[in-house]
Order: C-alpha cells, then sequence, then structure tokens
C-alpha cells in the first residue's frame, strides 16, 4: 500500500500561526543613565526571544520601541523587564499580568505559536538634585 503526497500532508496537522488581535501599551520610567539602562534592556528583551520591529528615540529623555514576543513568553518579559531595573506604571504591571493569566488560564484561546506585539514606552527622568543633597548627608 503505497501513501500518496496529498494523503500524507492532510493527515498531519500543521500548526497555525495566529497573531493576538491586540498590542499591548507599556510605560515605564528609570532614573538611571539612558545609554547603560537601554543596553541592559536591549539584552533582556533578546534573552526573552523578542524581535525588534523599531526603536525611536522621541526625545533626548525617552524612548519607544515596538517589538513582538511569543504569548507565551509573556512571564519571561515580565520579569525580564522587572530585572532591569526599570519602574512599571500600575497599568503596565495590569498589561503584563493580563498576558500572564491568559497564557495559562486559557490555553484553547492562546496557541502556543500565538505572538503579541508590545509597544514600550521608556522615559529616563533626573534625580532632583534636593534629593541628592539629602541622600549625601545622610538626611533621606
Amino acid at each position: 500500500m503505497s501513501i500518496s503526497a496529498s494523503t500524507s500532508v492532510a493527515a498531519l496537522p500543521v500548526p497555525v500561526a495566529k497573531a493576538v488581535d491586540r498590542e499591548v501599551r507599556l510605560r515605564c520610567f528609570s532614573y538611571e543613565e539612558r545609554f547603560g539602562a537601554m543596553a541592559v534592556m536591549l539584552e533582556a528583551l533578546d534573552q526573552c526571544g523578542c524581535w525588534m520591529e523599531s526603536r525611536e528615540a522621541v526625545s533626548a529623555t525617552q524612548v519607544e520601541m515596538l517589538f513582538a514576543t511569543r504569548l507565551a513568553a509573556a512571564d519571561e518579559l515580565y520579569s525580564g523587564l522587572v530585572g532591569t531595573g526599570v519602574e512599571m506604571t500600575q497599568e503596565s504591571h495590569r498589561a503584563m499580568t493580563m498576558l500572564c493569566t491568559r497564557w495559562r488560564h486559557q490555553p484553547e484561546d492562546a496557541s502556543r505559536f500565538a505572538t503579541i506585539r508590545v509597544r514600550l514606552e521608556v522615559n529616563f527622568l533626573q534625580v532632583p538634585e534636593v534629593e541628592i543633597g539629602f541622600v549625601a548627608h545622610g538626611l533621606a
């Protein structure tokens, strides 16, 4: 008995990569020096399996990145971002928690091939000189 090419192809399940229908927007800030913090952040995103679509310096103190990753890597992305030392807004923490929850508790809705797009806005802030003086004198 021989199996034709059309029969064998039809019998194998083919995973279909489908994208999650929304883009997640994350906002965070850092008091670290911009170029050092960006190097750490880009390394963390690379370790999480993200692929960068665009990166733009909006101003001298703000960078915006658009990247994609697998929904299955939401936990790694969340811990990677927190591990870089940036502070995320409450809304951003909530969005990442929703992604992690969706992946864990709704597997029929989120295949392991599903991808998400993330728009990450990073603001680099400076510590006010008044606070620096208190810390330097041990008054904080």
